[in-house]
């Protein structure tokens, strides 16, 4: 028998499809039990305002310098949602605007999870958790800000694609998986990306470091990433764009992430619109358009 049980694990393969769903679920629930039930008469009071919730209900009180409740022409409005860093309160700075959006992770269970950027941080929580839940996952990116996020649906045949963008002030590009994200990762801060994250721009001129030239042409004045987005129309493709006019078009991001594209700077009138392929057979980024000047 011992002979036996060492055999089975030598040849166990990893977790399983359930197994791991299994464990999945447990996160969210974590942050799901948390929950309070709100009674009819919140519930029927419940109004959303521009990015929040409210409720109107309840007098008006002070929360440390800020009103957690107001009154308005319509009603008595109280905040309902509120998440703050761990280092307090971030300040607003435009190089780091943010987003939010609502992502269903591939699976049976099909969870959903709210993403927004603050600062150098993006937030994952699960969207039907009490608002007083924690996080289910804090990725933090010291040094830098999170400008920018996209998510496209994945089919259940394929729970780890790499579904997510994340796009940095520093110009930085990062493809990564959603599912893998929370699975490898805790409650806490962490700056740990997922196996099997790939890392575009990080030369801050459309390359990955490999080519001298972009490197010190480029990099000591990056620009920031403005926008990522998928492109509907193919299997995994999608561009980044950035703050000095470039937009740069990326394969299926299961092809190498290494393969430099050498995009020499720009020269010439930098208010005019030009094409430049990369000089490098499967480079990823494949191609820079120029829009404008930055």
């Amino acid at each position: 028998r011992a002979g036996v049980a060492y055999m089975r694990c030598l040849s166990s393969p990893k977790l399983d499809q359930l197994e791991e769903d299994e464990r999945l679920a447990a996160k969210f629930s974590a942050t799901a039990k948390h929950a309070a039930p709100a009674s009819a008469a919140e519930s029927s009071a419940k109004n959303t305002k521009g990015g929040g919730t409210m409720h109107r209900f309840g007098p008006p009180e002070e929360n440390g310098d800020r009103r957690a409740r107001f009154n308005a022409s319509d009603g008595r409005y109280a905040l309902a949602k509120e998440w703050t860093p761990p280092s307090g309160p971030v300040p607003f700075n435009p190089e780091g605007s943010t987003r939010v959006t609502l992502a269903t992770l591939p699976g049976v269970k099909q969870h959903r999870c709210l993403l927004f950027n603050v600062g150098d941080a993006l937030v994952v929580r699960n969207y039907d958790a009490a608002s007083t839940s924690e996080p289910i996952r804090i990725l933090c990116f010291p040094g830098t800000f999170v400008t920018c996020h996209a998510h496209r649906p994945c089919p259940a045949s394929s729970p780890d694609a790499r579904d997510l963008l994340l796009g940095l002030a520093n110009g930085e590009v990062h493809c990564v998986s959603l599912r893998g994200l929370i699975r490898e990762g805790g409650r806490g801060p962490s700056r740990t990306l997922p196996s099997g994250s790939l890392k575009f721009n990080s030369d801050g001129g459309g390359g990955c470091g490999g080519s001298a030239a972009a490197k010190s042409a480029h990099l000591a004045n990056a620009p920031r990433c403005n926008d990522v987005a998928w492109n509907p129309g193919s299997a995994g493709g999608f561009i980044s764009v950035h703050a000095d006019g470039n937009v740069y078009a990326y394969l299926d991001p299961a092809l190498d992430a290494g393969a430099d594209p050498r995009f020499p700077p720009v020269k010439g009138d930098v208010s005019s619109v030009s094409v430049t392929p990369g000089r490098t057979e499967g480079s990823n980024p494949f191609a820079r358009w120029h829009l404008s000047g930055a």
